[in-house]
């Protein structure tokens, strides 16, 4: 892991980190990598409501309601990306 962070490192020394576009791509990214997250947690919450489902549990109200949640936590971060990726389609059409 280190020879791995070594190496990321050194192909990040010429960014400047207060440069608008790096801070876009970093959250970009960081955006990316948390609607990932949240997708394998609605995957794994339709199992589970799924397998409650087929044993007879009906009401299974908090798992549901964690879908929910993480439903509209995957639209919040799904219209940060959208503004973002615009931002950065503007900025590249610009230059």
């Amino acid at each position: 892991m280190m020879e791995l962070a070594d190496s990321l490192l050194a192909r990040t020394t010429m960014l400047d980190p207060n440069d608008e576009r790096v801070l876009e791509d970093l959250m970009r990214g960081l955006l990316t990598l948390r609607r990932h997250r949240i997708d394998q947690e609605m995957e794994y919450y339709r199992f589970v409501l799924l397998e409650m489902q087929e044993q007879g549990d009906l009401k299974a109200t908090q798992e549901t309601q964690t879908v929910v949640q993480l439903a509209k936590a995957r639209r919040y971060i799904d219209a940060a990306l959208k503004e973002y990726t615009s931002r950065a389609a503007v900025d590249a059409r610009s230059t």
